[in-house]
């Protein structure tokens, strides 16, 4: 049985926007992040999309000193 690859896309800010789970040529699932930014370019909501259907959204809030 060949190993479990992930492989892991990226963003120019670094906030990581797509992986895909395989092995040699059966993808098991590919999963999206879409992102929401404040004005300082951080994220503070993301949706999670599993093989194309929303898993979960996360908000967060940041305080800014």
């Amino acid at each position: 049985m060949p190993k479990v690859r992930i492989d892991f896309v990226y963003n120019t800010t670094s906030d990581c926007i797509e992986y895909t789970r395989s092995a040699g040529k059966e993808l098991f699932e590919t999963v999206r992040m879409e992102y929401s930014y404040d004005n300082h370019g951080n994220w503070i909501e993301q949706r999670i999309l599993v093989n194309g259907l929303e898993e979960a959204i996360v908000q967060r809030k940041i305080c800014y000193y």
